[in-house]
């Protein structure tokens, strides 16, 4: 039926041809405001650019996007990681949750309801926040997630709020990237302590432990004895509760590369000032000897000279207590000696916290992934008794009633007020961290993704629920890890699910039978071709196995590829976009399958550096070995497949090499040397974050280099035209410090481009040259997948945060040509338009509940002016003999117009006529049935009023006089007709007139039925 109407043209719609700083020191504060309304749609400006002013976003470029509205729709059910709770210590139901990588929450009534209070801050991933006890209003947030995965975001410093979090000021410690804690002083709101564990991936910027004494207005290094070094950051401070001048802290040496992570070493351990923090000395009397790593402190507040640590130390240590080791410590006289409670070392870079009631000193609490309770300060451990939670990171517990807590976890935040006999999970926070995304061809679409730590989802752009997109309307999966996820476009039950190192499957969505299509050595048809049995490593030795297993709880028992095949902790599976029978998977080699994933074949070398010292990361992790999946390298993790020719292949690994091949897999040639010899090219070895080529020019790709993970955070966006022979640097006016994951070209026109940063979405008209923030109703979120639907012309954006976005028809922007901007006035065509059902699950409570964002109902209409207006346009919407039509004023701005269309038409003459006919009719035909003379006379009336109405309001009012008083005179024939409304639009092609002075212009626009509808009849 689409391609039908979209083909039917009349002469008089004519389409219109469209061709193709140090530390201390504060660069001055950032006021970010909050606008009122949930959509919090003011727009941020850019981040900061690399290159020249004279690269600098167009007018045209900017006013061209600022139509774009995004709109969340979940799913919530998830949730996702929370680094960070608090609450008011007076009243336990106003609470802020710091999301790691979606801003932060505020609730003033327990989390029935949560309002976002930082959606327009610097960053999106969020290390700690902190109320002021003594003044509510004030709030501080800590910038940059302190946990040292490899899937952290980084920070712009420390936000303060004195307005209870209406606005936020940026207050200094811009450059510290991650901060793992604040501690405000009990009774003086401007005093404040800030822990920076700094960058984890180098050297830069600024670490360590930091004072204020003026609400952030300038800032003190403390040194005094704690220790320095560039990888020597600070992860915990806490304040005597009976006496603010003794501060604990702990020390902590870290560092991740791309291939390994280290955590502890001999600078690290705890400290303590008497004095403010001008001077330190290092609490060593029962803590462990030698290197130490990951500490967290608290204080118990009833008996303050009470206090609890978690201390990361060697696991080679022995898994008792007669020596020191990693774990739970206790000290009942300030620090000063410790005693060794709990050995336990599971993750603890990740997870190593520690909490004590504030008013009982016998229950401690060992906060993570082994989360363990005493009830007898510390002389026996039970297992954590209330469900709900699972990877937790932080915890906050009433100091009026211990029972009253509020976990943050990986599958977000939960509250007790029962000591755990119930929980709840907060279900109304949609802050899931997608890593990839793909959509379907159902009407309306679904978009599936795979999320950190929260599995493989499933969720409507249109729930046809006139609350919304709710979490009833989403599904799972798969569990694990989540990451690629596609959908074939013939076929919408059929999936295909990748979960953390690189495990797959695919499965039918209506019956979720599933099979795994991991490639092994029985599936892989070449496989001896390329097996090297004397491969000289062994296979990596996991601290946490992943498996197929993860995906729906069975071991299927299938045999693994040898160690000389890797896959890295997000594998790349993508279906050709010429044949979605043809699928593609990245190892280290290229594997392709013709027959949808049951069997395979290697059609390439090893396409990366294949370094003996990366790829194997065994040892990894420090004090304590962690080898999870997230440091495999030297692997694929981008494939890019042509539209337009069958033989050319794309890849990215995340060792720095672009791959090609053109001729299906038999030849190989890496293309990076070229693109490393252009100016602007990071480092050689940068991670290849995307490869994506054209389906317009067939030599041309796109690639994007993410460096972050080498301590360089610049944008990298690349192009070239000639298969990799020459580049071009597109980055210039992207945010300098936001490193790009995504860039996609769209299918309509080769000019746009789309790209995902850290920091934000952008659209690019003229192929990279400028860029401009795509930001009215996004918060700032780092974004890692975008997909523009191909029939929709919807962009859908996969955040690393605030789960799934859509910026709804992009259709404007695919027609804005050079050409057309070029133009003073322009009218767009308009996407095909459908009046979408309304299906009302009945009712649901009103509160507590995630509700997403449907599109709104009506049909877009778009046109393009030059320059604003003084004169109004007006935008007409009529049947094509003119007789039936729906018209709006709109002032004129510079750029893309936006007016919304509700799919539906006043009442014409026609129908006014019809109905004025009709009721005339009614009062003659049953005046001589009225026996009473009074109600004669008030029909005689009626008659009047009926002669005298000239619009449809005053012939509803004579109707529905008619019908209350003389209702029983119908005598079972159709009276009174229905009343005048506004109608949908019943399907069909209408014409559309925009005039604007002496200036018309007209197009067509095609209507259809909710296909819903269309099955039913």
């Amino acid at each position: 039926m689409l391609a039908v109407a979209c083909a039917f043209t009349l002469s008089f719609l004519a389409p219109q041809d469209l061709t193709g700083p140090k530390a201390g020191e504060s660069s001055g504060p950032a006021t970010i405001r909050r606008p009122e309304g949930p959509s919090q749609e003011s727009g941020r400006g850019l981040l900061g650019r690399r290159g020249s002013d004279d690269a600098r976003p167009s007018v045209a470029a900017s006013a061209a996007v600022s139509h774009l509205r995004w709109r969340n729709i979940g799913p919530g059910n998830m949730s996702g990681r929370v680094a960070s709770i608090d609450a008011l210590d007076a009243d336990w139901r106003v609470a802020l949750v710091g999301s790691a990588s979606g801003g932060v929450f505020l609730t003033r009534n327990g989390g029935i309801t949560w309002q976002p209070i930082f959606d327009q801050g610097g960053a999106g991933s969020i290390g700690v926040v902190a109320f002021s006890q003594c003044n509510p209003d004030v709030i501080w947030i800590g910038t940059g997630e302190a946990n040292n995965r490899n899937s952290v975001g980084w920070g712009d410093g420390v936000y303060r709020s004195t307005d209870g979090g209406k606005t936020f000021v940026n207050v200094g410690l811009r450059d510290t990237r991650q901060i793992a804690d604040v501690a405000v002083h009990p009774s003086e709101e401007n005093i404040a302590y800030v822990a920076a564990v700094g960058s984890l991936w180098g050297d830069s910027g600024s670490r360590g432990l930091f004072k204020t004494i003026d609400g952030g207005k300038t800032w003190i290094e403390l040194r005094g004895g704690l220790p320095d070094g560039p990888d020597v950051g600070c992860t915990e401070v806490v304040l005597h509760p009976r006496d603010p001048q003794v501060v604990l802290c702990g020390m902590y040496q870290r560092r991740r590369s791309p291939h390994w992570m280290h955590s502890g070493g001999p600078l690290g351990g705890v400290f303590k000032s008497s004095d403010g923090g001008a001077t330190w000395r290092k609490l060593t009397d029962g803590l462990p000897v030698g290197d130490t790593g990951m500490i967290d402190l608290d204080f118990c507040r009833a008996h303050p000279d009470v206090v609890v640590a978690q201390v990361e130390a060697s696991d080679t240590l022995p898994d008792d207590l007669a020596i020191p080791g990693p774990g739970i410590y206790r000290s009942d006289d300030c620090g000063e000696s410790w005693r060794y409670l709990l050995r336990t070392s599971v993750r603890p870079f990740y997870h190593g916290q520690v909490a004590i009631d504030p008013n009982d000193p016998e229950r401690i609490y060992s906060v993570g992934r082994e989360f363990k309770v005493s009830k007898d300060g510390g002389k026996t451990w039970q297992n954590r008794w209330w469900s709900g939670g699972g990877d937790d990171h932080d915890l906050w517990i009433a100091p009026q009633d211990g029972r009253i807590r509020y976990m943050a976890t990986d599958q977000g935040a939960h509250l007790t007020i029962d000591d755990g006999e119930s929980v709840v999970a907060f279900e109304n926070l949609a802050i899931g961290q997608f890593y990839a995304v793909g959509v379907d061809m159902s009407e309306p679409y679904r978009v599936v993704g795979g999320l950190q730590d929260n599995a493989l989802w499933i969720t409507p752009s249109n729930s046809r629920d006139p609350r919304g997109v709710m979490n009833v309307h989403s599904s799972w999966l798969g569990e694990g890890d989540g990451f690629h996820a596609q959908i074939d476009p013939r076929d919408n039950r059929t999936a295909y699910l990748v979960n953390h190192c690189g495990f797959a499957a695919r499965v039918d969505l209506v019956t979720r039978e599933h099979r795994y299509i991991t490639p092994t050595p029985e599936t892989t048809t070449n496989f001896a071709a390329w097996f090297d049995p004397d491969f000289a490593e062994t296979p990596t030795d996991y601290t946490i196995d992943p498996g197929e297993h993860w995906f729906f709880g069975e071991r299927p028992g299938r045999p693994l590829l040898p160690p000389q095949f890797r896959a890295a902790w997000s594998t790349p599976l993508v279906l050709s976009p010429r044949d979605p029978d043809v699928v593609y998977y990245g190892g280290n080699h290229l594997f392709e399958s013709r027959d949808r994933g049951a069997t395979w074949r290697i059609v390439s070398p090893d396409l990366t550096t294949n370094d003996p010292t990366k790829r194997n990361p065994s040892k990894s992790g420090g004090l304590t070995r962690e080898v999870t999946g997230g440091e495999n390298h030297c692997t694929i993790v981008a494939i890019g497949p042509s539209s337009l020719d069958g033989d050319v292949i794309w890849v990215g690994t995340d060792d720095g090499r672009v791959q090609l091949t053109r001729d299906g897999g038999r030849n190989w040639s890496d293309v990076r040397p070229a693109l490393q010899a252009t100016p602007g090219a990071p480092r050689d070895g940068a991670w290849i974050s995307r490869v994506e080529p054209s389906h317009h020019v067939a030599g041309r790709c796109f690639v994007t280099l993410d460096d972050h993970r080498r301590d360089d955070y610049r944008p990298y966006v690349f192009a070239t035209d000639d298969f990799g022979v020459s580049w071009r640097d597109l980055s210039a006016t992207l945010p300098a410090d936001g490193s790009v994951y995504v860039v996609r070209e769209d299918r309509e026109n080769h000019d746009l481009l789309f790209a995902g940063t850290e920091f934000g979405a952008f659209a690019s008209l003229d192929r990279g040259a400028h860029w401009s923030e795509l930001a009215r109703g996004l918060p700032t979120v780092a974004v890692h997948d975008l997909v523009v639907h191909p029939r929709d012309h919807d962009l859908v954006a996969g955040t690393h945060g605030r789960s799934l976005w859509i910026a709804d028809d992009v259709g404007a922007l695919q027609q804005c040509t050079s050409a057309v901007r070029d133009e003073e006035l322009w009218l767009f065509r308009p996407r095909l338009a459908t009046t979408w059902r309304t299906v009302d699950n009945g009712r649901k409570q009103p509160d507590f509940l995630f509700r997403g964002e449907n599109p709104e109902r009506g049909a877009y209409l778009h046109f393009w002016s030059k320059a604003a207006s003084d004169d109004r346009a007006t935008l007409r919407v009529e049947s094509l003999d003119g007789s039936t039509g729906w018209s709006a004023r709109v002032e004129v701005v510079a750029g893309i117009n936006r007016v919304l269309w509700p799919l539906e038409f006043a009442p014409g003459e026609r129908e006014r006529e019809a109905l004025r006919t009709l009721l005339a009719a009614t009062t003659v035909r049953i005046a001589g049935s009225v026996p009473d003379e009074n109600r004669r006379a008030a029909l005689k009336s009626i008659e009047g009023e009926l002669a005298a109405a000239k619009d449809e309001r005053a012939l509803n009012r004579v109707r529905r006089k008619l019908v209350v008083e003389f209702g029983g005179f119908a005598g079972g024939r159709p009276s009174f007709g229905e009343a005048l409304d506004e109608r949908t639009a019943p399907p069909g092609t209408y014409r559309v007139r925009l005039t604007v002075g002496d200036r018309e212009l007209s197009t067509a626009i095609v209507v259809r039925d909710d296909p819903l509808a269309e099955r039913g009849r």
